[in-house]
C-alpha cells in the first residue's frame, strides 16, 4: 500500500558508506508524482528539459515476489511516461536484459541502456542482448580503448558505473567516455 511506503522516511538516517549525506526528511515519491514536480520546476523556473534515466529493478527470481514480471513491468512504466508525455526525454536502464529488450521491440523510439558487471566482451554483451542499445553502461573498472572503439563504431555511447574515485573519473574522460554515474560528483 503506498499510503504505507509514503510514510517511510528514507531520507534522515545516515549511510555510512556516504559520511557527506544530507539529512532531508523525505519519502519515495510515486514515479507520476516526481515527474510532475520536476516538470513544474522546469515550466515554473524556464529550465532547459532534462532527460530522465529510470532503471528497472528487477530479476527473474524476482518476477511476481519483489517485481512484477518483465512485460507488466514495462507495461506500467510505459503508461506514466506515455502518460505524463516525456518519451523523448527518457532513458531506460537496466541489469535485466529482459526489460529493455521488451522496451526496445515494443517501444522502439525509447533509448535504453545495458547496465553490465560482467566480464563479457563487447560482441558477447551486444549478441547476448540481441540488439544495439543507445549506451552501454559496464561497471568502470571494464571501460579500455578497445571497448570505448567499438561501441562508437557501432553508434553505441559508453556511460560506466559507478567510479567514485577522481583517479577513476579521469581516468574514463581520457578515454572520451560519453558520460559517467557516480555518487559523487563534486570530483568534477
Amino acid at each position: 500500500d503506498y499510503e504505507q511506503l509514503k510514510a517511510f522516511d528514507i531520507g534522515t538516517k545516515i549511510n555510512k558508506g556516504f559520511p557527506q549525506q544530507k539529512k532531508i526528511k523525505t519519502y519515495i515519491p510515486l514515479l507520476a508524482d516526481l515527474i510532475d514536480t520536476v516538470q513544474k520546476d522546469i515550466k515554473q523556473k524556464n529550465k532547459k528539459q532534462l532527460f530522465y534515466n529510470i532503471e528497472t529493478k528487477c530479476e527473474p527470481a524476482g518476477d511476481n515476489i519483489v517485481n512484477p514480471t518483465p512485460e507488466v513491468f514495462v507495461k506500467l512504466l510505459m503508461d506514466v511516461i506515455e502518460q505524463k508525455k516525456i518519451t523523448p526525454f527518457v532513458v531506460i536502464q537496466s541489469f535485466d536484459k529482459r526489460t529493455i529488450q521488451i522496451i526496445n521491440k515494443k517501444y522502439p523510439a525509447v533509448k535504453t541502456s545495458f547496465l553490465v558487471a560482467n566480464k563479457k566482451t563487447y560482441e558477447e554483451n551486444m549478441a547476448d542482448l540481441g540488439y544495439k542499445p543507445f549506451i552501454l553502461s559496464p561497471i568502470f573498472s571494464m571501460v579500455n580503448a578497445d571497448l570505448m572503439k567499438k561501441a562508437h563504431a557501432d553508434g553505441v555511447k559508453v556511460i560506466p558505473w559507478t567510479a567514485n574515485t577522481a583517479e577513476e573519473i579521469n581516468r574514463l574522460k581520457s578515454l572520451k567516455v560519453d558520460g559517467i554515474i557516480t555518487d559523487y560528483p563534486n570530483l568534477f
